[in-house]
């Protein structure tokens, strides 16, 4: 299970920098926004996958929010290709004590900070927990404001 959550958490600091940088380089998303007006760009590429990176760069946290609606019900549901199609869960109450279970696991092992901060904001996001909130705190200050990003998704 410690590898598993050592791969998902490499694989969400490079989600957690990607927004980083999405939100210091606004201007290369703008320039996309402004790009895909001009009739090369409509012939090159399908109108779906115009659709699908336009909405990506309209999304602030696109990686955050990618993460949050696989756990959201169908209405708040983002239809994306990067997860295979797969239908979003519902978050029942024993997938809730499952999500709780892994932030606190995540928030003991100091080398799966990344795996604690996208947990925690998901859960956050849904349930009220001042537990949870109070031990995003001592997360560092660039976490801490992505982490309280995380529970306006």
């Amino acid at each position: 299970m410690k590898c598993v959550l050592e791969y998902l958490n490499n694989i969400l600091r490079i989600c957690f920098y990607f927004d980083q940088d999405r939100n210091n380089y606004e201007s290369l998303f703008h320039d996309f926004s402004l790009r895909k007006q001009l009739k090369s760009i409509n012939r090159q590429y399908t109108r779906e996958y115009i659709f699908q990176t336009s909405l990506f760069c309209a999304c602030s946290m696109p990686m955050a929010t990618l993460f949050v609606t696989q756990f959201v019900s169908s209405e708040k549901y983002i239809k994306n290709d990067f997860h295979c199609k797969k239908e979003a869960l519902l978050m029942n109450k024993q997938r809730k004590r499952f999500m709780y279970l892994i932030c606190c696991i995540t928030r003991k092992e100091k080398s799966l900070k990344y795996c604690f901060l996208f947990f925690s904001g998901t859960y956050c996001n849904y349930y009220q927990s001042e537990y949870v909130e109070y031990i995003a705190n001592e997360l560092e200050p660039s976490k801490q404001k992505y982490f309280m990003e995380m529970k306006k998704i």
